[in-house]
């Protein structure tokens, strides 16, 4: 876990999507399996918070300017309940590669939460 709890991640095919993400069905929940993403012909943009609580997180925009790709969302954190319990809980957004070239490409994205960055990814080997 690093030290402030969030890791962001560009995922730019399958393959990486899969190492990160593998097809795990829920602890509690063994009958349903996570739904499937498809990442052909497209990028994900994830942000991974781990800690004690499970946060509430919605995407408020997503924009390319200047050769980076921003996503901003609302993060809603509970109070943490003093449990030992470690949750990891991702936010994912597909964007299509044709739509990130008619933006003008982006080189990273930048994760905006309640208004201020909190960290930017680049696409593995870049």
């Amino acid at each position: 876990i690093p030290a402030n709890g969030i890791s962001c991640l560009w995922l730019a095919g399958q393959a990486e999507f899969d190492a990160v993400f593998q097809k795990t069905p829920p602890l509690m929940y063994q009958e349903r399996m996570p739904p499937p993403v498809n990442l052909d012909g497209a990028v994900a943009f994830a942000i991974i918070y781990q800690g004690p609580s499970v946060p509430e997180m919605k995407v408020a925009s997503v924009s390319v300017q200047g050769g980076v790709a921003t996503v901003a969302y609302a993060l809603n954190k509970p109070k943490q309940d003093g449990g030992t319990a470690v949750f990891a809980v991702p936010l994912i957004v597909v964007v299509k590669k044709v739509d990130l070239e008619k933006a003008g490409g982006a080189t990273r994205v930048s994760f905006v939460e309640n208004g201020k960055e909190v960290g930017t990814a680049k696409p593995q080997g870049k």
